[in-house]
């Protein structure tokens, strides 16, 4: 039996005055036949990097930047958020997860003060960003911002991997994909590596056939909250593909369908949707 998977697809800133230094990676921005692109749709960042208030209330990071090549001089890029604050809290990834916590997109001046700054919670489905750079004379495109964790009630936030998408815009180009920016707030090396493969598992729409928790055959997946999934089986990976199950929402977590073993091979494949689309 064989298995695929098909995809559908002022305290805080005075702290930060002097820049945080740090291994890290960028997204990275390019363009090809007008549209824009990034190197990864999955970033991750340590807030834990600066300790703000100086008494582990306030969290910040200005990794991941920014940066690109080849672009005409003066081409602007802009971004806004597009959907909720999420956290990990071990085994789902959701804004069900997020309390009092919220993360900021701060923009720095030269005195602490922002210039600019968006503001992300569990309720956020779409805020408006702001600039984020203008290419050089040379195409080229580098710069950094202050992301900021912290809590209303003044409290520390609580400790786990959080998460929330934006998308990078441009007058120029047409949008790219989005990407998601993953924060560890505290959590160990190992955990916050676990938190991140569960969170790319869900958005790479990965399918696997092994033995669940159960200790039946079974088809295993990672969701997204608010989407709803199907599966599907077919003879070939030509079809006909017939719906295998019902439909069922995602919650952040794991899932786990039983198979019945068979002496013909079967091919399995998922679909996912938000919440109330039509679904094929």
């Amino acid at each position: 039996m064989r298995c695929c998977s098909a995809s559908l697809v002022a305290l805080a800133f005075l702290g930060l005055a002097r820049p945080i230094q740090a291994a890290h990676s960028d997204i990275v921005i390019s363009r090809s036949n007008g549209v824009l692109q990034v190197d990864s749709t999955v970033h991750t960042g340590n807030v834990r990097e600066n300790d703000a208030a100086g008494n582990g209330t306030v969290w910040a990071t200005d990794n991941p930047g920014f940066a690109g090549s080849g672009f005409a001089f003066q081409d602007q890029f802009w971004f806004d958020i597009t959907g909720p604050l999420k956290r990990w809290d071990g085994t789902r990834w959701s804004s069900a997860n997020v309390g009092p916590e919220f993360m900021e997109f701060v923009e720095p001046g030269p005195f602490g003060d922002p210039l600019h700054a968006v503001t992300i919670t569990r309720a956020t489905n779409f805020a408006p960003g702001y600039q984020i750079t203008e290419a050089g004379t040379r195409g080229t495109i580098h710069n950094h911002f202050v992301f900021i964790l912290r809590a209303t009630n003044g409290v520390a936030p609580a400790v786990g991997a959080y998460s929330f998408p934006l998308t990078i815009r441009s007058p120029q180009y047409a949008a790219a994909p989005p990407v998601h920016l993953v924060f560890n707030n505290g959590l160990e090396e190992t955990n916050f590596n676990g938190a991140v493969d569960q969170f790319r598992a869900a958005q790479e729409m990965r399918l696997s056939l092994e033995r669940g928790s159960n200790g039946l055959l079974s088809l295993l997946l990672f969701t997204i909250e608010g989407r709803t999934n199907q599966l599907r089986s077919a003879p070939t990976p030509g079809g006909p593909w017939n719906k295998h199950g019902p439909a069922f929402g995602g919650d952040g977590g794991r899932h786990e369908q039983p198979v019945t073993a068979e002496n013909t091979n079967r091919f399995f494949r998922r679909s996912s949707q938000r919440n109330g689309a039509q679904r094929g």
